[in-house]
């Protein structure tokens, strides 16, 4: 376990919500699709609707979703973190 998930388990008492900043490539049309079923086979219940529209880049290259999560216990924060940064179409998980 990282000193950041560590932290996490001391501060946030769970089931709480969070929301995840994810970056995707824009040349994938189906990039939230695949970050989203990632976190449904983690957190079923857990995914929320998006609230905030997309941001682009300034070249348009990449998109920036907000995604709120009720996350049901840290270890799911953990995976979810792990598995959504390990998709081919992130660029970075916040």
């Amino acid at each position: 376990m990282t000193d950041a998930f560590k932290t996490f388990r001391e501060v946030l008492i769970f089931p709480c919500q969070l929301e995840f900043k994810v970056i995707v490539t824009a040349l994938n049309p189906e990039a939230l699709n695949e970050v989203q079923s990632c976190i449904r086979r983690i957190e079923p219940e857990g995914l929320l609707p998006l609230v905030k529209p997309p941001r682009a880049s300034k070249k348009q290259s990449y998109l920036s979703y907000t995604v709120p999560v009720k996350i049901s216990s840290a270890e799911n924060l953990e995976r979810i973190y792990r598995e959504v940064a390990a998709l081919d179409c992130v660029l970075h998980v916040l």
